[in-house]
């Protein structure tokens, strides 16, 4: 399945949301010096982005190329019926037992999952239609835990 190697100025946006430091306005070559990071409280970011990238100063760039995002797997790219073959493809081969689903954009991430990919699923039997439940507690068969007055636990 295709997906972009070459990262963009467009996923750098995603990086930065997710560390909460702004990749995008430094520029896909700027390198990532450990100075830095640390002391814009990315301690953690340093030895990460050299293990992913093998450079001793990797770029903005390297960083989101290696990383794939934080994602340990490639992106799945395309319609439903693509999305699905996938997602089936990992389950009948047990690489996985179960979907949980990242929204790569927002809004209308979850929106287009549930409105063209559940559906496709569900036709495979991969996905449920009938619940017995509203809850998740009542489709997995836990209990409602008693009501506690809270005022008098210690």
């Amino acid at each position: 399945m295709p997906y972009r190697k070459n990262p963009t100025k467009g996923d750098s946006i995603t990086v930065s949301g997710a560390l909460n430091f702004d990749f995008f306005f430094k520029g896909l070559t700027t390198l990532l010096k450990k100075k830095n990071l640390i002391a814009y409280g990315l301690q953690a970011f340093p030895g990460m982005g050299e293990e992913l990238t093998r450079v001793q100063t990797p770029t903005v760039r390297d960083f989101i190329k290696y990383s794939q995002r934080g994602r340990p797997r490639d992106p799945i790219v395309g319609g439903p019926k693509e999305v699905a073959d996938k997602l089936e493809e990992w389950f009948v081969e047990r690489a996985c037992d179960g979907f949980v689903f990242a929204a790569s954009y927002t809004p209308g991430s979850y929106e287009d999952i549930v409105d063209h990919v559940v559906p496709e699923l569900q036709k495979r039997g991969l996905y449920h239609k009938d619940y017995s439940g509203s809850t998740l507690r009542e489709n997995v068969g836990v209990p409602v835990p008693p009501v506690r007055n809270w005022n008098k636990l210690d």
